[in-house]
């Protein structure tokens, strides 16, 4: 990734990289897919690290893909530009399912579609409580800390609001935001510093 304009802003990044964190793309990115967006932090390790795009609607439903899901309107998020043919989940209902992961508490991700599909048969899956998305976004080992050393990413704790939901789209400001200073003032920055 690079910076537009060589523009290096420093923020303090002394927050660990650990699954669990949100990543808040610098708005001085060129990379188009991040600009502006809010990841969540879902695995990170000396393999690479995966995340997923909190702030980007795919276009799809949730029906449309899946035909155990037939008539079932809920949106599918763009989790990353990588792997755009695969679905992946993190949900706050269900605690316990195999192979799921809490990234923080009360938020599992990797829930398998037919985990979903179960619970929705016996009426008991809240479509309120369960994301969805298309791909993910991935780092090869060492990718991401590259990154952030760059302070490419600005870090923070994760919390429910941030979790995408229809006619939401300002969790990465509403993040900045609830940072303070010296983030606050990265909402009204223009793409192209050179615009100032």
């Amino acid at each position: 990734m690079s910076s537009k304009h060589g523009v290096q802003p420093q923020f303090n990044n002394e927050r660990p990289l650990e699954s669990g964190t949100l990543l808040a793309a610098c708005p001085f990115l060129a990379d188009a897919p991040f600009h502006r967006r809010l990841l969540l932090l879902a695995d990170h390790g000396p393999a690479g690290s995966v995340a997923f795009m909190l702030n980007e609607y795919s276009g799809y439903r949730l029906g449309e893909l899946l035909p155990g899901f037939t008539g079932w309107d809920v949106p599918v998020w763009t989790g990353g530009p990588v792997e755009r043919d695969t679905l992946h989940i993190i949900q706050v209902q269900a605690a316990g399912l195999a192979e799921s992961t809490e990234l923080v508490p009360g938020i599992w991700w990797n829930a398998h579609p037919a985990q979903a599909l179960h619970l929705a048969s016996e009426g008991l899956l809240d479509s309120e409580k369960w994301y969805f998305f298309l791909g993910y976004t991935g780092w090869s080992p060492g990718q991401l800390e590259s990154e952030y050393d760059e302070h490419y990413w600005i870090p923070g704790p994760c919390s429910h609001r941030f979790l995408p939901m229809d006619g939401l789209d300002n969790q990465w400001s509403d993040f900045l935001t609830g940072l303070g200073t010296p983030y606050d003032w990265l909402i009204r920055a223009p793409s192209h510093p050179s615009l100032n």
